[in-house]
């Protein structure tokens, strides 16, 4: 906690550190104790999930598992519906009981959700995890530690009546279940919401829940993404951020809360993880040109536009310094990577629908400087 402290202050006060080369960092907890070598082999599999080209830490495949882990359930697709990867597992419908009568049949109310069950207990203690589906935007996943003597029926009735709590919070993104195959002992990993920024990775033993027996640190404790950067850049992202607009009275869309959180995860990806930002729906030549346009609507879009165009250079070459410093870069390669970078984080604040005919799509199509 210390170190992640002293890593804010030092960024207050402006001084150059070699802070984003540091993570992810381990923590141990002093109450939980892992395996022998089990938190050594998480964060050994967190630093190369970090060091991918993924833009976001919350998806893993086999191949980012090192020896000696073995990886039971895993997201297998962008809306993070689960694969079972072992036998170890087996998915039950949570809407009927195990002798596959109805729950709506006994005059109880059915819920849309799957369960996946580990089969084998370890220490008397099994892990459950809950996909209560939410319609169009997938599955919440809830993640319980139960003893041996609780059955499914027993679970699945608990559930309903919401007398079991989980062991982590509820959300978009489902934990890795992964064996630790010295010990064979199980272990969950909670990657954290959707919308949280590198969130850490938490992991926990089934058989002693209460506490995570170790936490992967991918970032210091900020308020914003854009916190990490250098003060040209962060004013750029605040007053881009500006230009999105409350968002207000846009149903269960959310397409600016959407944005806004893409660009926050971009904006981290831009300070710590600068290969990793790649993805972008619309042209620059798009977006200038629908930018132009909004702010001919009033003065104050007008005043906030040009406030943008003027800010845009400033921070470029800030950044450009901001990577020579941070990651030991040649001046040629920081130079072409914060023009790059910048250039990505500045368009995936919008989405002009529909694009414009006659502005041709395939500008900007450079790989990532950083992979070249």
């Amino acid at each position: 906690m210390f170190q992640r402290i002293l890593c804010i202050l030092i960024l207050m006060a402006g001084q150059q550190l070699l802070f984003a080369a540091n993570w992810p960092q381990l923590e141990k907890s002093q109450s939980q104790e892992c395996p022998p070598g089990m938190a050594e082999m998480i964060l050994r599999m967190a630093e190369s999930v970090f060091h991918s080209s993924s833009e976001k830490l919350s998806n893993i495949s086999k191949t980012k598992l090192t020896d000696g882990l073995k990886l039971l359930l895993e997201a297998k697709d962008s809306i993070s519906n689960l694969n079972v990867c072992d036998e170890n597992f087996e998915i039950i419908d949570g809407n009927k009981t195990k002798d596959g009568i109805g729950w709506h049949q006994g005059g109880i109310e059915s819920f849309r959700f799957a369960i996946y069950w580990q089969r084998t207990a370890i220490k008397g203690f099994r892990f459950v995890l809950c996909g209560d589906k939410v319609g169009w935007r997938g599955s919440l996943y809830s993640l319980f530690s139960v003893p041996e003597s609780l059955s499914q029926n027993e679970f699945i009735a608990q559930r309903k009546a919401g007398s079991i709590t989980p062991i982590a919070p509820e959300s978009w993104c489902p934990p890795f279940i992964i064996q630790h195959l010295p010990s064979q002992q199980i272990f969950a990993v909670s990657v954290g919401n959707s919308f949280e920024i590198l969130a850490d990775w938490k992991v926990y033993l089934a058989d002693n829940a209460s506490v995570p027996c170790c936490v992967v640190h991918f970032r210091p404790s900020i308020e914003a993404s854009w916190d990490l950067l250098p003060k040209e850049v962060r004013q750029l992202a605040q007053m881009l951020n500006e230009a999105l607009g409350d968002g207000k009275d846009e149903g269960t869309m959310q397409s600016t809360g959407h944005l806004r959180s893409n660009a926050a995860h971009t904006w981290g990806n831009v300070a710590l993880r600068p290969w990793a930002v790649n993805n972008v729906d619309n042209t620059r030549k798009e977006v200038d040109l629908g930018l132009s346009e909004w702010s001919k609507m009033n003065k104050k879009f007008m005043a906030l536009y040009q406030k943008i165009t003027s800010q845009y250079p400033k921070a470029e070459q800030v950044l450009e310094q901001y990577y020579k410093d941070q990651f030991q870069l040649s001046e040629e390669k920081a130079k072409h990577l914060s023009a790059y970078v910048l250039d990505i984080a500045f368009r995936g604040n919008f989405i002009f629908s529909g694009g414009h005919d006659e502005v041709p799509d395939n500008d900007n199509t450079s790989k990532n400087p950083w992979n070249g």
